[in-house]
C-alpha cells in the first residue's frame, strides 16, 4: 500500500511540474506575440513616415517644375 501511495505522489509531483512547465510555455508565447506585434506596428509606422517622405519629395519636386 505504502508503494502505490508513494507512486501516486511521484505522479502527482509530476503533473505539478507539467502544469507549471505549460503555464511557462504559455507565458513566454504572450511574451514572444506581444513583441511580434509591437514589431509590426514599429514597421507600419516606419513605412508610413518613408511614404509621407517620398509624398514630401514629390511635392517638392512639383512645385518645382
Amino acid at each position: 500500500m505504502q508503494e502505490l501511495i508513494e507512486e501516486f505522489d511521484n505522479f502527482l509531483d509530476d503533473e505539478y511540474v507539467n502544469v507549471e512547465r505549460h503555464a511557462e510555455i504559455e507565458q513566454k508565447l504572450e511574451e514572444r506575440n506581444e513583441i511580434g506585434e509591437e514589431i509590426k506596428s514599429y514597421e507600419r509606422k516606419k513605412q508610413g513616415l518613408e511614404i509621407e517622405e517620398l509624398e514630401g519629395k514629390i511635392s517638392d519636386k512639383k512645385e518645382k517644375l
